[in-house]
C-alpha cells in the first residue's frame, strides 16, 4: 500500500453467552513510508584484464511504497572508470528497471572493491562487488642489429643502404617486459612474395628482463635490383601484440653461374677447345668482356663475340679455341670483367710439343757453324781486296825531261823511296752464336727457325713456301688476309 494511505480496522467482539452479545471497535490507521531498493547483477564478473572493458547489467527493484528518483555514483579501484551515461533513475513504487554501466580499465587497472551508490534527498542505496584483476606483462620491441653472412653488423635494418641477394640476412630485436607477469609470445614472420625466412622461437621474457629474437631473411638473386620488398615481425601473447615492419632495397647482383661442358686437347692438326655454359644468375643485365688467363706462349681465341651480353636468367654457350707450340699442360682461367663467376672457371689445357728438344739443339748448332763459315769467307775476301789495292804498279816510269847544263854539273840527288809496307791482315772476329728468329707457324703449328713470312694484318707467322711438312694456306687462318699479301719477316 502506498505510503500515507489511511485505513480503518474494525474489531468485533462476540460473547459466548446466550443470547449473544457483540460489540465493535474501529481503529483508524495510516500506512507508513517504506524506502527499499533491491539491486542485483545479472551475471558475476570474471577476472579482468587491466585494460578490460565490461558492461555492468544491474536490475533495480523498488521494494518500498514510495516513488524514488535516484542518482548513481561510483567508487572504483585505481585505473578504472565508467564511460556510459549516469543519468538519474526513476522508480515508481513496485517498479523494476534494468540499467547498464560500462566499466573500462586504462591498462593499469587494479584489483579492489567496486561500489555503486543510488542516492536521493532521503538517503542512498549501495551495491558492492569485488574486482579481480589479472596481472599482465607489458612487452616492448626494439630493433637491435642487422648481421650479414661475413659478420658485418649494422645498428639499423637498412644496413649500408641496400641488401645483398643470395645470402641469409639476420635481423635481431630486443624484447623487453615492464609489466607484472612474464610474457611468452608466439612469433610470426609475414614475408612479401618471393622472400624466404624464419625466426627463432623466443624464450619467456621475465619481468624487467630482455630477450633477443632473431629472424633470417633471404633475398633470392632473381629479385630485380633496386626493388623494395618488405617483411613484418609479429609477436603475440596474453592479448598483446608487438609488430615491426622492415623495408629493404635489393642490391645489384652481377653474377654468372658457370658450367664446364667440354675440354678437348690440341693436336698437331687441330686446335684444342673449351666449352662452358654461362647463365646470368644475378638481377641486372650484363654486357661485359671475356678475359682468359693462360701462360705465355699459348694462343687463345673466343669463338664468336668476346663479350657476354645476358638478361637476368638468360644463358649462352662460350667456346674457346687454343693452341701452343710449347706443348705440355697449363691451367686456363675464365673471367668476365666486373662479374662474379660461380662454378668451374679453371681448367687444364694441353697441346703436343711440335719440335723435340734434341732437334732444336742440333738445328741451333748447325746454324752457328754455318754462320761462322760465312763470316770467315767474308773476312778473307775483304783481306784479299785490301792487299790488291796496296801493291806497286808494274809499269815503267816515264822518261825525264832534259835538264839544264848547270844542273848537269851538280851531283845528282836521288830521293829515297818510301818503304812500302805490306797491309796488315785484319784479325778474324770472334764468332758469336747467331740469334735466329723463332715463332710458331700458324699453318702447321711447328716452330720456325730462320726466314719466315708474316701476315701484315694480324702478325701471324708462316714457314716459307716449299718448306717440307708445311703447306702455306691461301688465306691467314687467324684474320683471313690473302696469301699474296704476306711479307718477308
Amino acid at each position: 500500500t502506498v505510503a500515507g494511505a489511511e485505513r480503518t480496522v474494525t474489531v468485533v467482539a462476540i460473547s459466548q453467552t446466550d443470547p449473544t452479545v457483540s460489540t465493535s471497535l474501529e481503529i483508524p490507521m495510516q500506512v507508513m513510508t517504506v524506502r527499499d531498493v533491491g539491486i542485483s547483477l545479472e551475471s558475476s564478473l570474471p577476472t579482468l584484464r587491466p585494460d578490460a572493458s565490461v558492461g555492468l547489467y544491474l536490475s533495480l527493484e523498488n521494494l518500498g511504497n514510495v516513488d524514488l528518483d535516484l542518482t548513481p555514483s561510483f567508487l572504483l579501484p585505481s585505473g578504472w572508470s565508467i564511460t556510459s551515461s549516469t543519468e538519474s533513475v526513476t522508480l515508481g513504487w513496485t517498479d523494476t528497471k534494468d540499467v547498464v554501466y560500462t566499466l573500462v580499465g586504462d591498462g593499469n587497472g587494479r584489483s579492489g572493491t567496486l561500489e555503486i551508490r543510488f542516492t536521493d534527498a532521503q538517503g542512498r542505496f549501495t551495491w558492492t562487488t569485488a574486482l579481480e584483476v589479472k596481472q599482465l606483462p607489458a612487452p616492448s620491441l626494439n630493433f637491435n642489429r642487422l648481421v650479414l653472412e661475413d659478420g658485418t653488423e649494422y645498428p639499423t635494418p637498412f644496413g649500408s643502404g641496400s641488401h645483398p641477394t643470395g645470402e641469409a640476412l639476420r635481423f635481431e630485436w630486443l624484447v623487453g617486459n615492464d609489466g607484472e607477469a612474464p610474457w611468452s609470445p608466439a612469433v610470426q614472420l609475414d614475408l612479401d612474395s618471393g622472400l624466404f625466412g624464419s625466426c627463432d622461437a623466443p624464450p619467456e621474457v621475465a619481468v624487467g628482463e630482455f630477450q633477443i629474437v632473431g629472424c633470417e631473411v633471404v633475398l633470392p638473386p632473381s629479385l630485380p635490383a633496386n626493388t623494395e620488398p618488405s617483411f613484418s615481425l609479429v609477436m603475440t601473447g596474453d592479448g598483446f601484440e608487438q609488430r615491426d615492419e622492415v623495408t629493404m632495397l635489393v642490391r645489384e647482383d652481377r653474377r654468372i653461374a658457370v658450367t664446364l661442358d667440354r675440354v678437348t686437347p690440341a693436336t698437331a692438326s687441330d686446335d684444342g677447345t673449351v666449352t662452358w655454359t654461362l647463365v646470368n644468375s644475378g638481377n641486372v643485365v650484363l654486357d661485359e668482356r671475356v678475359i682468359v688467363d693462360v701462360a705465355d706462349g699459348w694462343e687463345v681465341a673466343v669463338d664468336g663475340a668476346s663479350t657476354v651480353t645476358l638478361d637476368p636468367g638468360a644463358s649462352r654457350v662460350l667456346r674457346l679455341t687454343y693452341t701452343s707450340g710449347l706443348g705440355g699442360e697449363v691451367p686456363l682461367t675464365l673471367e668476365v670483367q666486373n662479374v662474379r663467376l660461380d662454378g668451374d672457371t679453371e681448367v687444364t689445357v694441353s697441346a703436343p710439343r711440335t719440335v723435340s728438344d734434341e732437334g732444336q739443339g742440333a738445328g741451333a748448332v748447325s746454324a752457328i757453324v754455318g754462320g761462322l763459315v760465312l763470316l770467315l769467307v767474308v773476312a778473307g775476301v775483304l783481306v784479299l781486296r785490301h792487299m790488291g789495292a796496296s801493291k806497286p804498279s808494274d809499269d815503267l816510269p816515264a822518261l825525264p825531261l832534259p835538264m839544264p847544263q848547270a844542273a848537269l854539273n851538280q851531283p845528282a840527288v836521288v830521293p829515297r823511296a818510301a818503304p812500302v809496307q805490306a797491309p796488315a791482315l785484319a784479325a778474324a772476329p770472334t764468332p758469336q752464336p747467331a740469334q735466329l728468329p723463332t715463332a710458331p707457324c700458324w699453318a702447321c703449328r711447328g716452330e720456325i727457325a730462320g726466314p719466315m713470312l708474316g701476315c701484315p694484318t694480324c702478325g701471324a707467322r708462316f714457314h716459307l713456301a716449299g718448306t717440307p711438312g708445311c703447306t702455306l694456306p691461301e688465306t691467314c687462318p687467324k684474320c683471313g688476309t690473302a696469301r699474296s699479301q704476306f711479307l718477308n719477316a
